[in-house]
């Protein structure tokens, strides 16, 4: 007799290949039979008639780690049908951690706000890590005793989760072990202490290596350190997933995001070892905005030379990329937000916009603006990149910033600003990547793609710090990635989908167990009503589970039953086994 079977559903095996009506039978936590299977018993039975059943969602792209521990449950991935999370990206890993210094995981704001008291840059990369550990505590419950990845993952075993844990080695933590927040070239001493560190996670179960060359400290690692690095990764047959640099080393100051994934390319040239660009985004940027079907053309233009120059070289190389362009990760959904330094000093929303009406009050703003005080404020790329959503006052609705300016023939952001939000002091806003929607289109067409989340393993009911409407919030891509790329990326045949989201990113990164929907393998499946798929996103309360996802089942147990998550904490570590 069977623990579980599944009938009548139309099976999408993760291959590609074309559906086809069957059952599929469980046990002991693995697919023992599929087929038709009229005459066999099991001790419980889910009638997916009018369904289609498919292996579970592989995110390549999750920071859900630590925050593994804090929201076991991960319903924002469960509940979207995604059952294994390749975490420990943009070298940001479990372990090891300084003795010093804590990175910033960007989910932690309640307790980085306690700790890191400013006004004007209320988030930082690195602050104090005994302070943190003390307020990661008392904030969410979370007691940091381990120190490496190793023991991270031993903690995490024995306390339960609902997803698939797959672990990478985070750059990030790994140099800050070493050499805390130091802003300079490693020592050749100081890169053999790196590697040392990676040698123990990778006999630890670590499947890779990760960098995050944007971020502190890695941001100042040259490539001989990361390809010293890269080449141990590469000596346990692991993967390297790498946030490229998007500057070029000699001038800093510039964007420049093709220098960081030629640099990629030379690391994989070099060592020979999967390498995977995280988060792709157009190669290029443009402020002002040129036209969009100009931009268009451009980003279509350099993703087929790109890949052309990889698959001339034979080299090993894919790309994620987040299925929605306004990005993932957290959100900040009202534009009062960025004003939050001079809210926060007259005490509320209705003080701030009485003192609107002081000239001296708004020069002081513009002035330190000027001084740099306000981060946010002085980059450049943000009058492209911010849209607003809804205002009461209709003019400004469905608008770039720079749009905005252009119309009301100010180039003052300031002004802007303090103009919308003074007609509208909720007004809601997006963050839109160059490029937008067609972008996102053009890189999920190609083969070479994968759809990710770039989260976190939230619940439903999470907020991350200040009160509305100068919180941050769980960006909606959370919640709902896997099904915007089945209703609006990708190829136009389901079971193309199905695979790119599947066996694809399990074979990428050696998953041999999951990712296909075959006899012997971990039964991660999804049941789902293709007709009724709705993402149900809303920035401005984000915790929704999205429609269609019926039942998901991980390692055979169902975690999630009709938008309900049953409790069950089934899943599994994916350690690096050595033969």
């Amino acid at each position: 007799m069977y623990d579980l079977i599944i009938k009548n559903g139309r099976i999408v095996d993760g291959t590609g290949k074309d559906a086809f009506l069957g059952d599929i039978a469980i046990t002991d936590g693995k697919i023992a039979d599929i087929g038709i299977l009229d005459e066999k018993q099991a001790l419980s039975s889910i009638d997916a008639k009018k369904h289609w059943v498919t292996p579970g969602f592989i995110d390549p792209h999750s920071h859900a780690d630590m925050s593994l521990l804090v929201w076991p449950q991960n319903e924002a991935y469960a509940m979207q049908g995604v059952t294994t999370l390749i975490c420990g990206n943009c070298g940001l890993a479990a372990g090891p951690i300084g003795d010093e210094t804590w990175e910033f995981w960007c989910w932690e704001y309640k307790s980085v706000n306690r700790v890191h008291k400013t006004i004007f840059q209320p988030y930082t990369f690195q602050t104090d890590a005994k302070k943190m550990k003390e307020a990661l505590k008392e904030d969410y419950h979370l007691d940091v005793t381990w120190k490496t990845l190793g023991e991270f993952m031993d903690i995490a075993e024995q306390k339960g989760f609902s997803c698939n844990y797959y672990p990478l080695s985070g750059h990030n933590h790994i140099r800050n072990a070493v050499m805390g927040c130091a802003q300079r070239p490693a020592t050749r001493e100081e890169i053999e202490q790196m590697k040392a560190l990676l040698y123990d996670d990778m006999e630890h179960g670590s499947q890779g290596f990760s960098t995050g060359l944007d971020y502190l400290p890695g941001r100042f690692a040259t490539m001989e350190e990361i390809l010293e690095l890269v080449k141990v990764a590469a000596e346990y047959d692991g993967v390297y997933n790498t946030h490229v640099r998007g500057f070029d080393p000699e001038n800093p100051q510039i964007s420049n995001r093709l220098y960081g994934v030629r640099e990629a390319t030379e690391i994989c040239r070099r060592t020979g070892i999967k390498t995977n660009i995280s988060h792709m985004s157009s190669l290029y940027s443009y402020s002002p905005s040129i036209n969009e079907e100009i931009e268009k053309q451009i980003a279509r233009a350099s993703v087929l030379e790109l890949e052309k120059g990889w698959r001339e070289e034979g080299l090993p190389m894919m790309y994620d990329v987040i299925a929605n362009p306004s990005m993932g990760g957290s959100t900040i959904p009202y534009l009062i937000s960025l004003l939050r330094p001079w809210v926060l000093m007259c005490g509320s929303i209705e003080n701030f916009i009485d003192k609107l009406a002081y000239d001296d009050f708004i020069e002081m703003m513009k002035e330190q603006v000027k001084g740099g005080k306000a981060m946010m404020l002085a980059d450049k790329e943000i009058v492209e990149m911010i849209y607003i959503e809804q205002c009461a006052c209709l003019k400004y609705s469905n608008k770039s910033l720079r749009q905005i300016m252009e119309e009301e023939n100010n180039d003052d952001l300031i002004d802007i600003l303090i103009n919308i939000v003074s007609k509208d002091a909720y007004t809601t806003m997006t963050f839109r990547e160059s490029g937008g929607e067609d972008t996102v289109k053009i890189l999920l067409d190609s083969e070479r793609s994968m759809p990710c989340a770039d989260g976190f393993s939230f619940n439903l009911e999470t907020e991350m710090d200040l009160p509305r409407p100068l919180n941050r919030l769980p960006h909606p891509n959370n919640y709902c990635f896997a099904i915007r790329y089945l209703l609006n990326y990708g190829p136009q045949r389901f079971e193309d989908k199905i695979r790119q989201m599947t066996k694809v990113p399990a074979d990428w990164f050696n998953i041999s167990d999951r990712g296909t929907l075959e006899k012997g393998k971990w039964a991660d499946i999804v049941i789902l009503d293709q007709d009724h798929l709705r993402t149900n996103e809303d920035p401005v309360n984000p915790g929704k589970a999205p429609d269609g996802i019926d039942y998901v089942i991980i390692n055979g147990k169902i975690t999630v039953d009709h938008k309900k998550h049953t409790g069950m904490l089934n899943g599994k570590i994916l350690r690096k086994i050595h033969k």
